[in-house]
């Protein structure tokens, strides 16, 4: 690999112009879905075959490194990462990694019934028929919407039984919803509705979706370079 990465970096030099890079990984971080290579000095500029076959070598045996330090650290996230970075003509640098996260964010609302029972009266009293009629207590309902589609599920759970929730109940459902503007679009967002003779509770969950850029700084010379068959 050292002669391989010698040819590379003496191309550079022969070219007078020190080559960007974008690599996009598919997420493991395993294997390389792109790569683009762009020359300031020259527009037009395009690798030849072979030295994007070196330079494609070398990334791989980085490909953990740059996992590591970004979208690795970070959890779920999304189905690609990329890598920008320069051949200079002494040395290759992975500058910095960009990759979209994943994650949620808890919201949520309590009614009690006898602290807000006067405002959300026709909810206790419709729950509270659906509650006789199933010979129940207590009952959870869930919901999940995205892409600007969302549904409130038509069965509940409860400590006794299961079942199917009836239309008023689930027209209240979706009324209850309308505390979470946007819980449907985009992103979205998913949650439970838990009922009880005294309080409604509404325990909402957004999902998050943020675009990160991380300094990898990982530069790499002929005396530092990873070889191939390194575990």
């Amino acid at each position: 690999m050292n002669k391989k990465f010698k040819a590379l970096l003496g191309y550079v030099r022969g070219l007078n112009c020190n080559i960007d890079f974008t690599i996009q990984f598919y997420n493991d971080g395993d294997s390389i879905d792109y790569i683009d290579f762009t020359c300031a000095k020259n527009p037009g500029f395009q690798m030849s075959s072979n030295m994007e076959q070196i330079f494609y070598d070398i990334a791989e045996l980085y490909a953990e490194d740059l996992y590591d330090g970004g979208l690795g650290s970070y959890g779920d996230g999304s189905d690609y990462f990329t890598v920008d970075g320069t051949i200079y003509p002494d040395r290759l640098v992975f500058e910095s990694t960009d990759f979209t996260q994943y994650g949620t964010e808890d919201s949520g609302i309590y009614y009690d019934r006898d602290e807000d029972g006067e405002s959300v009266s026709q909810y206790f009293e419709e729950f509270d028929k659906f509650l006789d009629k199933e010979g129940i207590d207590s009952l959870e309902i869930t919901y999940d919407g995205g892409g600007d589609s969302g549904q409130v599920h038509d069965s509940y759970s409860s400590r006794k039984k299961s079942g199917t929730i009836t239309r008023e109940i689930e027209n209240i459902c979706y009324q209850l919803l309308e505390d979470f503007g946007g819980w449907e679009i985009n992103e979205g967002s998913q949650g439970t509705i838990e009922v009880t003779r005294n309080h409604i509770e509404v325990m909402h969950e957004w999902n998050t979706n943020d675009d990160v850029t991380e300094s990898l700084d990982i530069v790499v010379t002929l005396d530092n370079l990873k070889q191939e068959d390194e575990e």
